[in-house]
């Protein structure tokens, strides 16, 4: 297939971080309720059904083959899709999210990377997408409880690196290089607080869901 050429916006890579239960998905819900286009690796099927903080929900696919055929239906319409397979579909839901984004912008949420990348380079068809899908205008959330795990090319790309509480130290002190902050902060935050800083920027700053 062959994406249209369109003028469009850059979109933005935003690498979020910050242990379970303390606000991360929130945030990243927050951020992409209202997306008209937003395709979702959701192994885990956080975000799949309402809730009563506003969030619609999403239509479930469960095979490659089943979400090749709906992102087909869906070039340049609207869809909400969460992918809800195995592991060993992260490549494939990887080079047709890059694809889809190529068509029209969307958000693009890849859900606790940790899971299916490593500290050294991303993976292809991850690395591809956050890598050149912005030049398309996508936004794309890379979401993790372990940043020392996931793979260094997020956070070399980032527009945008947004933090929560960190538990373990080294998540902690591995964040603090990134933001430019103490350690300490991230380990002691409370729930639904953030800091977040902007590529280019050494201004932090500090909020609540």
């Amino acid at each position: 297939m062959t994406a249209p050429l369109k003028t469009r916006d850059d979109g933005k890579l935003f690498a979020v971080a910050g242990t379970s239960r303390f606000g991360k998905t929130g945030w990243v819900k927050q951020q992409t309720k209202d997306a008209a286009r937003l395709l979702i690796w959701d192994i885990r099927g956080e975000y799949i059904n309402p809730d009563e903080h506003g969030w619609p929900g999403c239509e479930r696919v469960d095979s490659i083959p089943q979400l090749a055929k709906r992102l087909k239906e869906t070039r340049t319409g609207k869809a909400r899709i969460a992918y809800f397979g195995s592991v060993e579909d992260f490549n494939a839901w990887a080079e047709m999210a890059y694809m889809w984004g190529m068509y029209w912008p969307a958000a693009i949420i890849g859900e606790e990377i940790s899971d299916v990348t490593n500290p050294g380079k991303a993976p292809p068809g991850w690395g591809q997408l956050i890598r050149k899908g912005l030049y398309y205008g996508n936004y794309i959330y890379a979401v993790t409880q372990r940043p020392v795990e996931s793979d260094k090319t997020v956070w070399g790309n980032a527009s945008v690196i947004h933090c929560h509480a960190c538990v373990m130290d080294t998540d902690a002190d591995y964040m603090a290089r990134k933001l430019g902050c103490d350690p300490a902060e991230l380990m002691n935050m409370e729930k639904l607080h953030f800091i977040e800083r902007e590529s280019g920027s050494k201004t932090l700053r500090r909020g609540k869901l």
